[in-house]
C-alpha cells in the first residue's frame, strides 16, 4: 500500500510539476515578446519636424539678417559717394575760381599766380601741384616753385585719351578729371582743368594734380568707418582703404557709380570681420541652438514616455497572469485538500512541504504537526525497506 500510494503521490507530483514548467515557459516567452516591443518612430518624427522648424526660422532670420547688412552697406556707399563728390568738387571749385580771376583780369602776372597756386596747395595738401596748360595742351608754369618741376614743358596732348578730355573741357567750358597721370615717387594722380577763354578765345586751362590716395583718404575719413572701400577708373584702382578683408568683397561687396567732372569712378565697399561681428544680430543663432535643443528635449520626453507606457503595460500583463497563476494554484490546492486520498508534498530528502486532509484521516496527524517532518517518521519500526530507496525508485 505505501509504495502504491507514493507511486501515485509521485505521478501527481510529476504532472504539476510538468504544468508549472510550461507555464514558466509560456511566461517567459510572453514577457520577452513584450520586452521586444520596439517604440514607435513618433519621437524621431518630431524631433525631425521642430529640428527642421527651427532650421527654416534660423534661414529666415539669417536671410533678413544679410539683407539688413547689404541695405547698410549700400546706405554707406551711398554715403560715401556724396562724400565725394561733394568735397571733391570743393576742390575744383578753386581751380575755376583762378581761371575765371584770369579771365576777368585778362592776365594774371605769374608771380601773383603762383602766390595763389602755392595758397591753393597748402590749403589741400593732397594737391601736388597747380599748373597753367597753354591753348597746345603744353604745361607752361608749375607752383609750388622751387625744387624739381618735373611738369614743366610736358605735352599733355601727345596721350589719345588725355587729349580728348582737354579738347572736350574746352569744346563744352567746363572742368574734367582725368587720370592716368605717372610720375616717379608720386603713383595714383588725377589731373583737374578748367578753361579759360578771353572774349571765347581759348587761352589754356588752370590744373590741378592731385593725388588721389591722400585725397580720398582725407575725403573718407569719417565716412563708412570700420568698411573696406575701393575707387576704380577703368581698370586701374585709384583708392583703397582696408583690403586685408579682400576675402568678404565677394559675398557682401556693393558697388555704386561716382560720376563727377567727366570721370567715371566705380566705388566698392565691403565689410569687414570686426564690423560685421558690431552688426550682425546673434538672433538667428540664438533661435537654431533654442530649437534644436527643444527638438531633442521632445524626442526624449516622447521616447521615455512610450518605453514608461509599454513598460506599465508590461507590468499590467505579468500582474494579470500572476493572478491567473495564483487562481489556478489555489484551484488546485483546493482539489487536493479535498481529496480523500492522503496526498503528501515531500522534498527529495523526505521532507514534508505538504499534509492534505486525506493524509490527517488517514495518519491521524494534522498538518501543523507534519510540515518539515521526515517522511520516515510514517513507516513502521523495523520496516524493511528504506525510504530514501523508495523515492529513488519513484522518482
Amino acid at each position: 500500500e505505501w509504495r502504491l500510494h507514493a507511486s501515485n503521490d509521485n505521478e501527481k507530483f510529476k504532472t504539476q510539476n510538468t504544468r508549472m514548467l510550461r507555464k514558466l515557459i509560456n511566461q517567459i516567452a510572453r514577457a520577452s515578446h513584450y520586452r521586444g516591443l520596439t517604440v514607435t518612430a513618433l519621437p524621431g518624427l518630431v524631433g525631425l519636424v521642430v529640428a527642421g522648424a527651427a532650421l527654416l526660422l534660423w534661414w529666415q532670420l539669417h536671410r533678413h539678417d544679410g539683407t539688413q547688412i547689404r541695405r547698410t552697406l549700400n546706405s554707406e556707399a551711398d554715403s560715401a559717394k556724396r562724400e565725394i563728390q561733394g568735397r571733391v568738387e570743393t576742390r575744383l571749385f578753386n581751380l575755376v575760381r583762378m581761371a575765371e580771376r584770369w579771365e576777368l583780369r585778362r592776365s594774371i602776372p605769374r608771380v601773383e599766380w603762383e602766390s595763389d597756386a602755392a595758397l591753393l596747395v597748402e590749403q589741400f595738401p593732397e594737391m601736388s601741384a597747380v599748373v597753367w596748360i597753354d591753348a597746345t595742351f603744353r604745361v607752361q608754369w608749375v607752383a609750388p616753385t622751387g625744387g624739381e618741376r618735373p611738369w614743366v614743358g610736358v605735352d599733355l596732348g601727345n596721350d589719345p585719351t588725355r587729349r580728348a578730355a582737354l579738347e572736350k573741357a574746352r569744346n563744352q567750358r567746363t572742368i574734367q578729371i582725368m587720370g592716368g597721370l605717372a610720375l616717379k615717387g608720386e603713383p595714383q594722380l588725377i589731373l583737374a582743368v578748367a578753361p579759360i577763354f578771353i572774349d571765347d578765345e581759348f587761352g589754356g586751362f588752370i590744373g590741378g594734380i592731385l593725388r588721389s590716395q591722400p585725397m580720398l583718404q582725407t575725403v573718407l575719413a569719417n565716412v563708412a568707418e570700420g568698411l573696406s572701400i575701393s575707387v576704380r577708373e577703368g581698370p586701374d584702382v585709384i583708392f583703397l582703404r582696408n583690403a586685408a578683408d579682400r576675402i568678404l568683397d565677394g559675398e557682401w561687396g556693393v558697388e555704386t557709380d561716382v560720376t563727377l567732372a567727366g570721370a567715371h569712378w566705380r566705388l566698392r565697399v565691403w565689410p569687414s570681420q570686426e564690423w560685421l561681428a558690431t552688426v550682425e544680430s546673434q538672433v538667428d543663432e540664438v533661435a537654431l541652438v533654442g530649437g534644436l535643443i527643444l527638438a531633442l528635449f521632445l524626442s526624449l520626453t516622447l521616447h521615455f514616455a512610450q518605453i514608461a507606457t509599454l513598460r506599465s503595460r508590461e507590468l499590467a500583463h505579468e500582474a494579470a497572469e500572476r493572478r491567473v497563476a495564483q487562481e489556478k494554484a489555489e484551484f488546485l490546492a483546493a482539489i487536493v485538500n479535498s481529496s480523500g486520498d492522503a496526498i503528501i508534498g515531500q522534498t527529495s530528502d523526505g521532507v514534508i512541504l505538504s499534509w492534505n486532509t486525506g493524509a490527517e484521516r488517514l495518519y491521524g496527524y494534522s498538518t501543523p504537526e507534519m510540515i518539515g517532518r521526515s517522511i520516515s517518521e510514517l513507516l513502521p519500526p523495523n520496516h524493511p525497506d528504506d525510504p530514501h530507496e523508495i523515492l529513488k525508485t519513484t522518482c
